[in-house]
């Protein structure tokens, strides 16, 4: 069952990423929703296979798994990005608090007041 569900996984994400346009990735999460059969034998040990996948009898139960994983590349990429965004914004922010600072120094100078909203 381990190497079912490890080849299943592993082979959808190499044929997704293979099917991407050129200077596309994958988002930082990856949703999978698969059917699973259950079957027990005669000594209790419960043998799992991704439906569909060898033979199921009349006897197996058919279950669903649902799971996400991370492509932590693309998540990092993204993580980047956004702190990137986020330096950018308070930098500016930093910048507009100086211009507001120098108005109103040049104002109190000419004796003129503003008001701050």
């Amino acid at each position: 069952m381990k190497e079912e569900i490890k080849d299943f996984v592993s082979g959808s994400i190499k044929q997704i990423k293979e099917a991407l346009p050129e200077g596309f990735i994958l988002d930082s999460k990856l949703d999978f929703d698969v059917s699973l059969t259950t079957k027990a034998d005669v000594n209790g040990k419960i043998d799992i296979k991704l439906a569909g996948l060898g033979s199921a009898s009349e006897t197996s139960q058919t279950h669903r798994l649902r799971f996400s994983i991370i492509d932590e590349k693309a998540q990092e990429k993204v993580a980047k990005q956004s702190l990137s965004m986020i330096n950018s914004f308070f930098s500016h922010l930093a910048k507009l608090g100086e211009q507001q600072e120098q108005l109103e120094l040049k104002d109190g100078k000419n004796g003129k007041t503003r008001r701050r909203a």
